[in-house]
C-alpha cells in the first residue's frame, strides 16, 4: 500500500479541507431528550459489558420494568457516558440473578436526582423519609408507562432481599426489620417472610 503524502504547510490541513468536512453537521440531542432510546441502549451496554468482561461468573439478560422505568426518568446530566458508567457499575456489583433489579441501580438514579442534588426526598404519610420519587411517578403516569404492580413487586422484592441480608438469612429477624407487613403472626414471626419468598420465587438463605 502506497503511503499518502502529508499536505504541504508543515503537516497542517488546509482550510479548504475543513470547509468540505463542515458541509455535513450531525447534531445529537442529549440523552434526556431521547429517553425512548434507553431500553435499546441499556441492552447494548449489557452485551458490551460481558464482551469486555468475559470472565464474569454470571450474566444479566434483562432489566426489570421498574429498573428500566428508573433509567428512563433520570435526567442524565452526564449524558450517554453516565448511562454507561451506571450500567457497568450495576453489572460489576451484581452477584446473582439474571435480571437487573431496581435495587441494583445507584441510589441517585433510583431517586431521579443527580449526585449534587438534594437527596432528602419527600416524606411519606407516616412522616418517615420516602423511598420513591413522586415526580418520577407522575411522569410515568403522564407518559402512559405506569405499571403499579411491577413497581410494587420490585419494591417488595428489594426490601425483602435487603432485610434478609441484614438478618443473616433469618426470616424471623427479617420480619422484624420489615416492620408491619413482614411481622407475621406471633407464633411464627417469619411466616410472612417465607410466604413472600415463595411468591417472588426466591430461595431462603442458609
Amino acid at each position: 500500500m502506497r503511503a499518502c503524502p502529508l499536505p504541504s504547510g508543515g503537516g497542517e490541513f488546509g482550510g479548504d479541507l475543513y470547509q468540505r468536512l463542515a458541509i455535513v453537521r450531525i447534531e445529537l440531542p442529549p440523552l434526556r431528550q431521547r429517553l425512548d432510546d434507553i431500553p435499546e441502549m441499556a441492552a447494548h451496554l449489557i452485551g458490551r459489558f460481558y464482551h469486555e468482561e468475559p470472565a464474569t461468573p454470571h450474566r444479566v439478560v434483562r432489566l426489570t420494568s421498574a429498573a428500566l422505568a428508573a433509567l428512563q426518568h433520570y435526567p442524565w446530566p452526564g449524558n450517554v457516558r453516565e448511562l454507561r458508567n451506571v450500567m457497568f457499575q450495576a453489572l460489576i456489583t451484581k452477584r446473582a440473578g439474571d435480571e437487573l433489579l431496581l435495587s441494583d441501580l445507584p441510589e441517585h438514579v433510583v431517586r431521579g436526582t443527580p449526585h449534587d442534588a438534594d437527596h432528602s426526598g419527600p416524606a411519606s404519610a407516616s412522616g418517615t423519609p420516602g423511598v420513591f420519587d413522586r415526580a418520577a411517578l407522575g411522569r410515568m403516569i403522564d407518559g402512559g408507562r405506569m405499571n403499579l404492580r411491577a413497581i410494587r413487586d420490585e419494591l417488595e422484592r428489594a426490601a425483602l432481599e435487603l432485610a434478609l441480608e441484614r438478618a443473616g438469612g433469618s426470616p424471623a429477624r427479617a420480619a422484624r426489620l420489615l416492620g408491619e407487613v413482614g411481622r407475621g403472626n406471633s407464633s411464627d414471626p417469619g411466616g410472612t417472610v417465607r410466604a413472600m419468598l415463595r411468591r417472588h420465587g426466591l430461595k431462603q438463605r442458609r
